[in-house]
């Protein structure tokens, strides 16, 4: 009985090492094949080939400054009262054209008594001129000495400055009556009258703006990448941001029938500093923008691009590649399936592709997913995104 136990017990704890063996090696295998299956496993990414196209470069501008060369006050040039307007606030005026006019009073006074200034001295030089020639016979008969001719002479002389004296004073009042009309002194639109009917304004004061907004202007800062690829005066394009409300400061009126939203504007540089022949990390430029519309007026703007108007042929990867804010690093595809990260060098870019300098072939594939917790050396599958056919 008892020698039957023990063979139970036997058989028992063979079967349990058996089954405990089974369960390791099972466990191993599993574990075999999961490394298997991890290290052939790849990771699905969206990738593109770098290619040679036409890229029009894109300059975005957070916040410009537009300005007229053109915007002038109207200065009075006399002191009195405004009586008449014959402008109103946006009207377009000429070289010329009157915009208001002022009233002296003391001008005609001051001109009644030039005239009458003028007949007596008129009168005193008519009596001197014939003393003068009736001391200038008798001279010759030595009938007079020369000192009483010589006096006559000396009175002759001053009543002859002292008319012209009083024509000049008059000459002067006739141009401060002439100035009681202020006249435009640029071509534009009143912007603004600053002294309505009644008021008082001094010579000197300001009366009235105009400016001409036909042409506007700005400055800006670019990099060396972007300036080699513009020439002077080369026609860009101006994109303001989609909601720009194109507010009016001097209410000027719309010479289209839209407000301006998602309007884009003809621009030239007139002026880059220094110029591309001379080797600079940056440069200033001016561009003129032709405002042709009338939508634009001087003044803040913010979300602006600016599109050159000619591509230029240049090695290109998807802008979604870059992986730093500065541009300069990205992942490339191995021919193994595996990644590498490559620093490059980047130039301009059009929002959507950015040019690749050095760092990187044609026909190399690099990673436009989310590149978050990639690492060189991994794995992974890479479908080839479809892009914008590329020039060649």
């Amino acid at each position: 009985m008892r020698k039957t136990f023990y063979l139970g017990m036997t058989v028992i704890v063979v079967v349990i090492l058996c089954l405990l063996g089974y369960g390791v090696y099972l466990n191993q295998r599993s574990e075999n094949i999961i490394t298997e299956r991890m290290s052939d496993r790849r990771l699905p990414l969206k990738g593109a080939k770098a290619q040679v196209r036409n890229l029009h470069p894109l300059v975005k501008m957070d916040l410009i400054n537009l300005y007229s060369n053109q915007i002038t006050d109207v200065v009075s040039l006399i002191e009195g009262q405004v009586v008449r307007e014959f402008v109103q606030p946006n009207s377009y005026v000429e070289v010329g054209t009157p915009i208001l006019e002022i009233v002296n009073e003391t001008i005609p006074l001051k001109i009644k008594q030039a005239n009458s200034d003028i007949a007596e001295a008129q009168a005193i030089l008519t009596r001197a001129r014939n003393t003068y020639s009736r001391y200038e016979q008798l001279v010759k008969e030595s009938a007079i000495s020369l000192e009483k001719f010589d006096e006559a002479s000396a009175q002759l002389s001053a009543a002859q400055a002292k008319l012209e004296n009083f024509l000049s004073q008059k000459e002067q009042l006739l141009i401060q009556q002439s100035r009681q009309t202020i006249n435009a002194t640029i071509r534009g639109n009143v912007l603004k009258i600053y002294k309505p009917i009644g008021s008082y304004v001094t010579a000197g004061m300001p009366v009235a703006l105009i400016g001409n907004f036909d042409k506007l202007y700005f400055n800006s800062s670019i990099t060396d990448n972007i300036s080699k690829n513009i020439l002077a005066n080369q026609v860009l394009k101006l994109n303001f941001a989609e909601g720009e409300s194109f507010s009016k400061a001097y209410g000027t009126k719309y010479s289209t029938g839209n407000k301006g939203e998602k309007e884009n504007f003809t621009a030239r540089i007139v002026e880059i500093s220094p110029p591309v022949s001379e080797p600079a990390t940056m440069r200033q430029i001016i561009l003129e923008i032709d405002n042709s519309s009338g939508l634009l007026e001087p003044g803040l703007y913010d979300n602006v691009s600016i599109t050159a108007g000619f591509p230029y042929k240049c090695l290109t990867v998807p802008l979604a590649a870059m992986i730093d804010d500065k541009k300069h690093s990205l992942f490339v595809v191995l021919p193994d399936g595996t990644l590498k990260k490559k620093f490059v060098e980047s130039g301009t870019d059009d929002g959507t592709y950015i040019e690749i300098l050095s760092g990187l072939d044609e026909g190399e594939i690099v990673v436009i997913s989310e590149t978050g917790g990639l690492t060189d050396g991994m794995n992974v599958d890479v479908k080839l995104e479809e892009s914008v056919k590329a020039d060649g």
